[in-house]
């Protein structure tokens, strides 16, 4: 089956690196940028472990991140989307969990 143009694949523009944490229906992986060596943190969303709401909920989150430009809240940088993913690359935040400090 033939891919949607509008589908990109993340594996052209980034390496996908080791998992740095995991919820109930998405895993954050680390990711270098393949042209720039930039990294960033990438939350990998599975489709069929999300209802239809969740998906709602999702495609709302991203419309307000793509607006929000503040220190204090994560950068979301670019969205990939297939049939079965919907991932988001984010500025990686280092120094472990907000609740563990």
């Amino acid at each position: 089956m033939e891919e949607s143009p509008n589908f990109r694949n993340i594996k052209e523009t980034y390496k996908i690196e080791a998992t740095i944490g995991k919820g109930s229906f998405a895993t954050v992986k680390k990711a270098k940028h393949r042209a720039t060596g930039e990294r960033f943190a990438v939350k990998v969303l599975s489709k069929k472990k999300m209802s239809e709401e969740d998906k709602i909920a999702m495609h709302t989150e991203i419309e307000i991140l793509k607006q929000v430009d503040h220190p204090n809240i994560v950068k979301l940088i670019d969205v990939f989307e297939d049939e079965r993913h919907l991932c988001l690359v984010m500025e990686l935040m280092q120094g472990g969990e907000l609740f563990d400090q």
